[in-house]
């Protein structure tokens, strides 16, 4: 129920460490915060030790990544096109929606948008 906007790598780093620091103010709290999660979750809290909150004292990351520019998120640079079945996926649940651009997201075939934006073997490589 925040007030803010979800930017997917945008902000973990900033929110994980407001999250930690606002449950340590609250009163059913120690003060001594531990995190867990997987993928997602795991990745916000890479980020939030970035910031160093001096109320956290354990943490248990499962399968998350540590750096989305060189893995998860691009593999050698290469964009992972699961991200955007993913994308597609999530905006299913954007409220801004009409009902027609709702019906009609489960009818999108990613391999239609892909096919003509793909390199042709060996556009690849960059080189001379």
């Amino acid at each position: 129920m925040s007030d803010g906007v979800f930017k997917l790598g945008q902000n973990e780093a900033e929110d994980g460490f407001d999250t930690v620091e606002w449950v340590a103010t609250q009163p059913w709290c120690t003060g001594r915060i531990g995190t867990i999660g997987t993928s997602y979750m795991a990745w916000v809290q890479s980020a939030l030790t970035t910031l160093n909150p001096p109320h956290l004292a354990c943490m248990w990351v499962h399968e998350g990544i540590a750096n989305p520019y060189k893995e998860s998120l691009r593999q050698g640079g290469a964009f992972e096109l699961r991200w955007m079945g993913w994308a597609l996926y999530g905006a299913q649940t954007d409220p801004n929606l009409t009902e027609e651009q709702r019906q009609a997201l489960p009818k999108v075939d990613l391999r239609d948008w892909l096919r003509p934006r793909l390199p042709l073997g060996g556009g690849s490589t960059g080189g001379s």
